[in-house]
């Protein structure tokens, strides 16, 4: 299924906007953007990420909406206030935390406005968390925190599917364990996802799913490229987005994610 017209795109950061230096062709970007606005077409950022971190690759207004957090939390630009925050019942958080905790596996939890990492999680955890969550605070016990609890992250150095299967068997009945990169997974709340958050963008614009162009590479991009119009997905992508995706797109190395938008906007 092809768009019938381009009027939103969106686009996963981590290995697929980004290099993997976590930088792009900003005046190239700036180019696209341009015409873009010419035509009406919305730029969404839709990431596993933080908010805070996505924000800092953009200058203001460049984007229309952020889907941060994996849907969890949904902000349209130029509001005071998000359109939603998926807030995960206390009881639930808490014993996600304690199961967590009794695996043995430093976990990131997303707070509304802050993440948290146990105290005793290794260094090499914590910095390379940091780079997806620019408010970061190191807590000794995370069921006495105060917070609203959106979902929970992990990196391990351990093999990811077999993490994740220790993982599901313990809270499977509470989020939803998603493998996103290599090492990476993301503790989902059950129906919240790339494509719920991007939905509610979608619905205050009226714009239709045939109408929007994603792209992605992880697991945590699945929803989103099968509900897509055309959905791209990038070189190295996992194989159950490749299996939903109506394209397939370069290395996000030579920014593909730009060399497929200068062809479909001189189209």
């Amino acid at each position: 299924m092809v768009p019938a017209m381009v009027a939103v795109i969106a686009v996963d950061m981590d290995g697929t906007f980004l290099r993997p230096d976590d930088t792009y062709d900003r005046e190239r970007f700036g180019r696209l953007l341009a015409t873009m606005r010419e035509r009406g077409i919305r730029f969404v950022v839709a990431s596993g990420n933080q908010l805070t971190q996505l924000r800092s690759f953009f200058e203001e207004g460049d984007a229309d909406g952020y889907v941060a957090e994996n849907g969890h939390l949904v902000v349209e630009e130029g509001q005071a206030e998000p359109v939603s925050t998926a807030v995960l019942p206390h009881d639930e958080a808490q014993l996600v935390i304690r199961s967590l905790t009794a695996l043995g596996h430093p976990f990131v939890m997303s707070g509304t406005e802050c993440a948290y990492v146990p105290a005793t999680a290794p260094d090499w955890f914590v910095d390379g968390m940091r780079r997806y969550y620019h408010r970061l605070e190191l807590a000794d016990d995370l069921t006495q925190l105060d917070v609203d609890v959106m979902k929970f992250s992990m990196i391990t150095d351990a093999p990811v599917e077999e993490v994740a299967r220790q993982i599901r068997a313990e809270i499977g009945d509470v989020l939803n364990v998603v493998i996103s990169g290599p090492r990476d997974m993301d503790m989902n709340q059950p129906d919240t996802h790339k494509a719920y958050g991007l939905g509610l963008l979608l619905d205050r614009w009226g714009v239709d799913w045939k109408d929007v162009i994603s792209f992605g590479d992880g697991g945590n991009d699945v929803e989103l490229l099968a509900a897509s119009g055309r959905g791209y997905a990038l070189e190295g992508a996992r194989d159950s987005l490749v299996a939903v995706a109506t394209h397939r797109a370069g290395s996000n190395s030579d920014d593909a994610v730009l060399a497929v938008l200068e062809e479909v906007l001189a189209g």
